[in-house]
C-alpha cells in the first residue's frame, strides 16, 4: 500500500518521501478535504488540491515513426538493468502523441492517466 520512496541518500531520514498508489492518493485527497470542509465550514472548491501521485511509468521503444496526435503500440523494455534494458513481452496498445513526431526506435517513457497511455518523455534524433 505505502512504503518509504526510494533514494539514494536523502539528507536525512526525513527527507524520504513516502509514495501511495493513485486509488489510495485519491481516497487521502477525499477524505482530508472532506475533514477540512466540516472544520473550516468551506466548500472544497474553496480549498486548495492535494498533491496525488502514484502514475506508474513504463519505459518502452516506438516501433515505427510516430506522428503527434496518433497513438501506437509501444514494446515496454522491462528486464535486465541500465544501461542494458532488455524488451520485455508486453506491449501497451494505443499509447497517445499529444506533444511533437517521434522517430522510429526511440526511446520513449509513458504513463497511465485515465484509463489511456500517453507519451510523458522521448529521445530526441
Amino acid at each position: 500500500m505505502f512504503g518509504p520512496a526510494k533514494s539514494k541518500s536523502p539528507a536525512n531520514k526525513g527527507d524520504q518521501g513516502v509514495q501511495f498508489r493513485l486509488r489510495d492518493a485519491e481516497r487521502i485527497n477525499a477524505a482530508v478535504l472532506h475533514h477540512e470542509t466540516s472544520v473550516r465550514g468551506s466548500s472544497p472548491s474553496e480549498l486548495p488540491r492535494a498533491f496525488s501521485v502514484g502514475a506508474k511509468c513504463l519505459l518502452g521503444k516506438t516501433t515505427a515513426s510516430w506522428t503527434k496526435g496518433a497513438s501506437q503500440d509501444i514494446t515496454i523494455y522491462d528486464s535486465g538493468s541500465p544501461p542494458n534494458e532488455v524488451a520485455g513481452v508486453t506491449t501497451i496498445e494505443d499509447v497517445w502523441n499529444k506533444f511533437a513526431n517521434i522517430g522510429a526506435n526511440k526511446w520513449v517513457m509513458i504513463a497511465s492517466f485515465g484509463g489511456h497511455y500517453y507519451v510523458i518523455a522521448a529521445e530526441c534524433d
